[in-house]
């Protein structure tokens, strides 16, 4: 449902839309595509995630602090912003910037 509402957003707006990509055992929510006025492309890669009763992170704990404090990647503990920003960027880059995804 969160899925086709954001499609929905995006078509409106003028983009192309392909849902569920699936590179190797990923899943890619929404790729969209819309030309500029110059002729190049704006390509997005969308992640999609909605709850009504949010009691996580949506990044993991890394796997090295897992060790180092015996917590589990799920962990709800309040994190500092600094781990906050680790834990994001490794997100990040599993998310959108592994190479099969590029």
């Amino acid at each position: 449902m969160a899925e086709e509402v954001a499609e929905k957003r995006l078509n409106r707006q003028g983009y192309f839309t392909i849902r569920g990509v699936k590179p190797g055992v990923d899943e890619i929510d929404i790729l969209a595509f819309k030309p500029n006025a110059d002729g190049t492309p704006e390509c997005r890669h969308i992640e999609v995630q909605a709850s009504t009763n949010p009691i996580a992170y949506i990044s993991k704990v890394p796997r090295d602090r897992q060790k180092e404090e015996g917590i589990g990647p799920n962990c709800a503990k309040k994190r500092s912003d600094n781990e906050l920003k680790e834990d994001i960027n490794e997100w990040v880059e599993k998310k959108f910037e592994r190479p099969r995804k590029v």
